[in-house]
């Protein structure tokens, strides 16, 4: 066999091996976990700054510890966002599923003090799997009375990485075989801002897209107790003008 024959026959082999090496990464996600921590350790290394406009007003162990064990009567969620209110923020996503109608007077007093003030108050659906008729999905929206109280609802799924780490979102969701795209409770209160849908949902191909989060640096947004708020001692600045994010963090 002359060299170049061999040559030819020794790449050949190569480009073969190395093409199913690649093909079988691919197909068994090989590199996922690579590519995880490549992720992870470049995002570290280049933090975005907290937006200053945002606050979280957390369901804290605290909180649990003041107001009792979740879950709280609505007629107290009602209370929180009346001090909202009173406070005037730019937008409230009140990110609690309410899917379930409750004590009657608690949800009409809780939906009530949703139209009260003039800031959009955003509220969350979530999809139940396995759907019926063979569906991926059912759409669970908020129990009627919230529906109409509320300025708009959107998804709030969370895409777990194989490692039980959140480093993806979708902007937009469509439920398996239904036409109703709903966009995801913070794309809601970026356009209850600007009035605009973000760059991030105009630049996404599809519905659906899963978009890598760039993570700000932890406890680098202002975060207040959901007790606080409600005691009532939390100064009006702090709130005036700022979008408001009221969502759980305690560990229960």
């Amino acid at each position: 066999m002359n060299l170049r024959l061999r040559l030819a026959l020794e790449w050949c082999a190569i480009g073969l091996f190395a093409s199913v090496v690649v093909v079988g990464a691919l197909l068994w996600q090989g590199t996922t976990s690579f590519d995880n921590l490549l992720y992870d350790r470049l995002s570290a290394a280049a933090r975005p700054a907290a937006d200053e406009n945002i606050m979280i007003v957390a369901i804290d162990d605290p909180s649990l510890a003041a107001l009792g064990k979740w879950p709280w009567d609505r007629a107290t969620h009602a209370r929180l966002i009346e001090r909202l209110h009173a406070k005037r923020p730019r937008s409230i996503t009140f990110d609690i599923l309410l899917s379930e109608a409750g004590n009657i007077a608690s949800d009409a007093a809780l939906a009530g003090t949703m139209q009260l003030g003039t800031a959009p108050i955003f509220i969350p659906l979530h999809f139940s799997t396995p759907g019926n008729d063979g569906r991926i999905y059912d759409t669970i929206m908020p129990a009627s009375v919230y529906v109409g109280a509320a300025t708009a609802t959107g998804h709030a799924n969370v895409i777990f990485d194989p490692d039980g780490i959140v480093r993806r979102a979708s902007l937009c969701f469509r439920a398996d075989g239904e036409t109703m795209q709903w966009p995801h409770l913070m794309e809601l209160a970026y356009r209850g801002r600007l009035a605009a849908p973000s760059p991030a949902y105009r630049n996404s191909a599809v519905c659906g897209q899963e978009l890598l989060i760039p993570y700000a640096r932890r406890g680098s947004y202002t975060e207040i107790s959901y007790a606080e708020l409600l005691s009532g001692d939390v100064p009006e600045d702090l709130v005036r003008g700022r979008d408001i994010i009221i969502g759980a963090t305690a560990t229960g």
